[in-house]
């Protein structure tokens, strides 16, 4: 799981309550889990627990990260601020624009993989933060470990993303 940007400036410590499905229908697996790790250092030094969800993707993608404006700016600005991308709006969908930070070294590529349906169901849905390495995702919607509902609606959510996506 460190492949990904959001753990560069976050040691995982630990990653408990593993559960693995398969999607089927596109031949994608996934796992849930509960993690915990660190971000600042000594005095200042915070401790998060969530719970994630990692899917493989079966063929490579644009990376990119995305999640609800303004919210987790603070948390996510010092890793985002290392690299030089900045929010990719659509002007035919100002909802989506408005509501969701998309950022990616690769706005051409993202742009063509953010189809108008893709734009449409992300605007329907509640607000996750996704991130993609190129060969997989991360999803989770706060910082704090998920309840069981909370739980079958990502799994219900990503296999939407993934048809968007991969099909």
């Amino acid at each position: 799981m460190l492949e990904f940007d959001f753990f560069q400036s976050r040691p995982l410590e630990k990653k408990a309550n593993i559960i693995g499905g398969e999607f089927a229908d596109c031949d994608v697996d996934w796992e849930i889990s509960d993690i915990v790790f660190d971000e600042g250092a000594m005095l200042s030094k915070e401790v998060y627990k969530t719970t994630v969800q990692l899917i493989h993707l079966p063929n490579k993608i644009p990376s990119f990260v995305i999640d609800k404006e303004g919210i987790f700016d603070k948390l996510f600005d010092r890793v985002l601020s290392l690299k030089t991308t900045k929010d990719i709006d659509f002007d035919e969908s100002p909802f989506f624009s408005s509501n969701l930070r998309l950022t990616g070294e690769d706005e051409v590529g993202i742009r063509k993989l953010f189809t108008p349906n893709l734009v449409s169901f992300l605007e329907s849905e509640e607000i996750y933060h996704i991130e993609c390495n190129g060969t997989a995702l991360i999803i989770f919607k706060s910082l704090r470990n998920a309840n069981t509902g909370e739980m079958k609606n990502m799994v219900r959510f990503s296999k939407e993303l993934v048809k968007h996506i991969v099909l």
